[in-house]
């Protein structure tokens, strides 16, 4: 029997087993349907009995160990429709982070150039060693604002988060991620792998909050070309306190997670209202997200 405690709730497993004439026993067991979260397992029971139930030793042994459960993720593509390049193409914002720069031109090679830097092309041509000069190109900066307050698709709006911070990674994008909580939480321009664990055990950890007590970073500028805001709660009062927080409410994109037909008819009036602010609303049910594998995400 082993006794683990998640968010100061108690769960107790307990499995039996026939030890026969063996003398020792070794014995491992699967945890399904884990949720997301922190988990410790203070303690471990073991009881022996005998067959005819004569004879009954029981030891528990103090372990404290610790496991973290990482919230789902599914497979996202991220495409931004806002910028382009000075060609008129549209550009993926992750594409943008990968190619930060581009060659413009070409000159002669200088000791000290990168090899990599050489023009091979013009070099067969004419035997001559020439350099790559480059222009360079702006990069996208998104901000992932996540919504903390109690819902009844608060967990679904965590893994949302969480997709689109592993996706970001995988792409070599540049995103900051905000949680809004009673103790709101920074992790700036994400980009190495330690910065993304960093991320992604503060969402296995967050639990929700009461509404009145979600408040955003004191005094934090929401900079960046887009501001993509996850919520499962859907209030005027707090969408005005990000609008205070950013200067254009334009490149505000506002996911609402919802459950069902019932409760996106109970929104469409704060919907309405966002939407007539500048804000762009997506509602997304867990179903879509689900289904979103290999899909784009369209700013």
């Amino acid at each position: 029997m082993d006794r683990r405690v998640h968010a100061k709730r108690e769960k107790i497993e307990r499995k039996i087993m026939l030890l026969g004439f063996r003398r020792t026993y070794e014995h491992t067991y699967l945890l399904k349907d884990v949720q997301r979260g922190e988990y410790t397992l203070p303690t471990v029971e073991v009881q022996i009995v005998d067959f005819f139930n004569w004879i009954r030793k029981r030891k528990v042994f103090v372990i404290q160990n610790h496991f973290l459960v990482y919230p789902s993720v599914t497979d996202l593509v991220y495409e931004s429709a806002s910028n382009g390049t000075s060609e008129g193409q549209q550009l993926s914002a992750f594409m943008l982070a990968k190619d930060a720069t581009t060659p413009s031109s070409i000159r002669e090679y200088a000791p000290g150039d990168r090899m990599s830097w050489i023009h091979w092309k013009s070099f067969a041509r004419t035997s001559k060693l020439m350099t790559k000069e480059f222009d360079e190109q702006r990069s996208e900066q998104h901000t992932l604002l996540l919504d903390c307050g109690i819902s009844e698709t608060f967990e679904d709006a965590v893994e949302f988060a969480a997709s689109i911070v592993v996706s970001a990674r995988e792409n070599h994008a540049k995103l900051t991620l905000i949680t809004a909580s009673d103790q709101p939480k920074v992790f700036p321009s994400i980009q190495s792998a330690g910065q993304t664990r960093q991320a992604l055990v503060h969402l296995a950890k967050i639990q929700p909050e009461d509404t009145q007590k979600v408040r955003l970073p004191i005094e934090k500028e929401i900079s960046g070309d887009a501001l993509l805001l996850i919520t499962g709660n859907l209030r005027m009062e707090f969408v005005r306190s990000v609008l205070t927080c950013t200067h254009d409410a334009s490149t505000i994109v506002c996911f609402v997670l919802i459950t069902d037909e019932t409760n996106k008819k109970s929104l469409e009036a704060n919907v309405n209202q966002v939407k007539s602010l500048g804000i762009t609303v997506k509602m997304i049910y867990p179903s879509d997200r689900l289904s979103m594998s290999r899909k784009t995400v369209n700013l």
